[in-house]
This record gives structure tokens, C-alpha cells and sequence, in this order.
């Protein structure tokens, strides 16, 4: 029980890391999301504001002065970091969720069992209806390729190149790489008739 514990908390840990990775890649792949900084900006300077506001507002003793203006400038630095981290964390939910919950239908539970792949990269090749999908996961290569018709079902998604393995080499087993355009292609069916007849 401890043991799992401690594994759920080290993928959570991983999955947020991930999640702020994916948001950073999402600003440069998609360069409209950068206007989410205009906010970040507008809000700091608004707390900036506020700030110099309050200190000429509140009677603070002059004991506590030093010590309360030093905590005010601290928050005022953290807070917009913690905002930065939070932004880019939300872009990366928002960019994942709908591509992992797909996969949580294509594989069986007992695939799921040390969780569901978590989306570390999304990309469109330009000029092309490509997507570039990578993937941090636990389950081997082989159910992959097993479960290949089944991913792409559920994404509604046809497979441009063979699944393959990421990272720096392509030679990381726990990055899988799916690249893939929309739309299923029907099947080849032969010939439905006779012409003999």
C-alpha cells in the first residue's frame, strides 16, 4: 500500500512536470497562445499597483514596517511566477486531456494498470494535415502496436507512419511517438464481385 503511494505520488509529480513542458511547447507551436502573457503582465502590474495602495492605506507599526514591506515584495515576485507556471500548466491540460482520454478507451485495464500515456508533445507538421503525437508510457511497444487499430479508432485517426519509439536517438522505450492524420481510411475490401458470372 505504501509502495503505491509513493508511485502515485512520483507520476503525479511527473504529470505536472510534463503538463508545464507541454504548455511551454504549446506557446511556440501555436504562437496565438502567447497573448495569455498580456494577462499575466496586466495582472502583475495591477498587483504591483494594489500594493503601493495598501502600504500607504494600512497603519503598520513601525517595529513591523521593514519586515512586513520585505514579505509584500516577496509575494509580489513569487506571484507572478506561480501565475507563469499555473498558465502554462492549463495549456497543457487543456491540450492533453482530450488525446489521453481517448487512449484510456483504446486500452484495456490491464494495459492502464501503471497509467494512462501522458501527451508530452503535440505538433503539426507544416504544410501537411500531419499530427505528431508524443506520448511518456508505461505500456510496452508491443500492446502499442497490438492495440494500433484500436488508438486509432478511438482518436478517429488514420496512421501516416509506423508507431515508434522517442526520445533523443528515437530509442527511448518510455516516449512513443504516433504520427497521424484525420479521418479513418476505409479498409480494401477486394474485388465484390464476379466477373465471371
Amino acid at each position: 500500500m505504501e509502495n503505491n503511494q509513493y508511485f502515485l505520488k512520483r507520476r503525479n509529480r511527473l504529470k505536472q512536470w510534463l503538463r508545464i513542458r507541454l504548455g511551454a511547447l504549446q506557446l511556440i507551436h501555436r504562437t496565438a497562445l502567447n497573448l495569455l502573457w498580456l494577462f499575466v503582465g496586466l495582472s502583475t502590474a495591477i498587483i504591483i499597483v494594489l500594493k503601493n495602495e495598501f502600504v500607504e492605506i494600512a497603519n503598520i507599526p513601525q517595529l513591523i514596517e521593514p519586515i512586513f514591506n520585505v514579505a509584500l515584495n516577496v509575494f509580489v515576485i513569487l506571484l507572478p511566477i506561480i501565475m507563469i507556471f499555473a498558465v502554462l500548466e492549463y495549456i497543457g491540460e487543456l491540450t492533453a486531456r482530450r488525446d489521453e482520454n481517448t487512449l484510456m478507451v483504446a486500452f484495456s485495464d490491464k494495459d492502464l494498470r501503471n497509467g494512462c500515456p501522458i501527451l508530452i508533445n503535440q505538433r503539426k507538421i507544416k504544410g501537411t494535415d500531419v499530427t505528431v503525437r508524443e506520448f511518456y508510457s508505461n505500456i510496452p511497444y508491443d500492446v502499442w502496436i497490438e492495440k494500433k487499430e484500436a488508438i486509432a479508432d478511438a482518436m478517429n485517426v488514420h496512421f501516416v507512419e509506423e508507431i515508434q519509439y522517442g526520445g533523443k536517438g528515437n530509442n527511448n522505450g518510455k516516449i512513443i511517438v504516433i504520427k497521424t492524420a484525420k479521418g479513418r481510411k476505409p479498409t480494401g475490401r477486394g474485388i465484390l464481385y464476379d466477373e465471371e458470372l
